[in-house]
């Protein structure tokens, strides 16, 4: 069993938060098991109470614990691949560099199309077609409304396919690519007005069920968007 060390005071909330999802890793509080209360946790880690309760509080909206009314606090089913999928967002935000984060956007993409083009009704494709005839109608003047639009037609799409974790990958790479590079500082009129009809494109044959036909229009449009050099 991992011994708790006194938090430091450098960075409370995470220092306990790590240790909390340490324990876990470790078996000490396996999925299904109840962990100690907040006066015990508060005197282990000698912080206040209210630092353990916003700690717990963290790993309850991770799906990583969950509270069963007056029973306390437990260890969810799925918690530790909830803490590896943590972890493996985490790592992509410390160590991935633009290339690779724009490789595997497109590997997501494509997966997520994949999975758009089996499951999804045509009453979700023609919501999505709202998003992307909104941003078709919008004048060059509203540049930055368009700009919105268009990344919400990506964001739709991965609503859609299914699947809860690729949602999640799928926000925390584009997310770090935004952050990382801003994608759309010197785009020209004409040029925008191509992005746009490529989403229309990418719609258009994923309405056809097409899904090969798709991925490779979504390739060039993110690679003519995003160069994929340093």
């Amino acid at each position: 069993m991992p011994m708790i060390k006194p938090a430091s005071k450098l960075m409370l909330y995470e220092n306990v938060w790590q240790q909390l999802l340490t324990m876990i890793k470790s078996g000490t509080w396996k999925p299904g098991e109840k962990i100690p209360g907040e006066i015990a946790l508060a005197k282990e880690f000698q912080v206040s109470r209210n630092c353990i309760r916003e700690s717990l509080r963290a790993l309850v909206l991770a799906d990583v614990l969950e509270v069963k009314s007056g029973n306390g606090t437990f260890v969810t089913a799925n918690a530790l691949q909830q803490i590896a999928n943590h972890e493996l967002i985490e790592h992509i935000h410390k160590s991935a560099t633009i290339s690779e984060l724009i490789e595997v956007r497109i590997f997501l993409e494509s997966q997520i199309i994949d999975m758009v083009v089996e499951r999804a009704t045509k009453e979700e494709l023609d919501q999505v077609a709202e998003v992307v005839n909104q941003e078709i109608n919008l004048d060059w003047e509203h540049r930055d409304e368009i700009l919105k639009i268009g990344e919400l037609f990506h964001k739709a799409l991965a609503q859609i396919c299914g699947n809860s974790l690729m949602i999640k990958l799928f926000d925390s790479i584009k997310t770090e690519v935004d952050d990382q590079r801003d994608e759309y500082k010197n785009i020209l009129e004409d040029k925008w007005k191509e992005f746009t009809t490529e989403h229309k494109k990418i719609l258009d044959a994923i309405y056809k069920r097409d899904a090969s036909l798709a991925k490779r229009l979504l390739v060039k449009h993110i690679l003519d968007k995003v160069p994929s050099s340093e």
